[in-house]
């Protein structure tokens, strides 16, 4: 691989064999050669028939600084889950940073997503938004409809404590912290959900 150029290396993240591909994507990222190869990747991103292939390219376009939020919004309703939930947890900083056109697409995405592997991504990377008002409903529809899951499950004690020092949190364990948690009316909602599972207080 190191005689092959940048563009010639993208040929190898459609082998059946794990480690070519992950070697092709490691020389490619360190290579840093953006403008050869980023519009071939998004390429193998959008259209290959292969979700392996997929998977390495977006995440080869994340090592490269090249993601946007046009291409995760598609890749939020690709047909394998695997991509999907990828596309959620690179999107992640895009989150962060306010991109209102992507928190559009990943609430869509939860509106309609019925894999919980997938949900149990979709609400640990909707948390990373700072827009409560809209991120806060498409958590709780995720949440009610696969709270079963204990994937799921988890998740939603996650984002339920984001922000809390657990354990303890302002010297509060147990079930004092989840009565503050479930007076919180920014994750309040989540807290709700969750108390509707738990059996056993005591053990908390």
């Amino acid at each position: 691989m190191s005689r092959e150029t940048t563009a010639e290396l993208l040929r190898h993240l459609e082998n059946p064999n794990g480690w070519w591909r992950d070697t092709a994507q490691r020389q490619i990222i360190l290579r840093s050669d953006r403008d050869t190869v980023a519009a071939a990747l998004t390429d193998l991103a959008r259209y290959h028939e292969n979700p392996l292939t997929r998977l390495h390219a977006l995440w080869t376009l994340e090592g490269l600084a090249a993601l946007n939020a046009p291409l995760l919004a598609t890749a939020l309703v690709d047909r394998d889950p695997r991509v999907r939930a990828a596309a959620a947890r690179l999107g992640e900083p895009l989150l962060e940073g306010k991109n209102s056109a992507f928190l559009a697409a990943l609430t869509a995405a939860a509106k309609t997503e019925r894999v919980p592997e997938v949900a149990k991504q979709l609400i640990l990377s909707l948390a990373f938004s700072p827009d409560n008002a809209t991120a806060v409903p498409a958590m709780d529809a995720l949440i009610e409809r696969h709270v079963a899951h204990e994937g799921v499950f988890l998740a939603a004690c996650t984002v339920s404590f984001n922000g809390f020092a657990y354990p303890p949190a302002d010297g509060l364990e147990g079930q004092e912290l989840f009565r503050k948690a479930y007076a919180d009316p920014s994750i309040g909602f989540i807290a709700a959900q969750v108390a509707n599972h738990i059996n056993d207080w005591a053990n908390f």
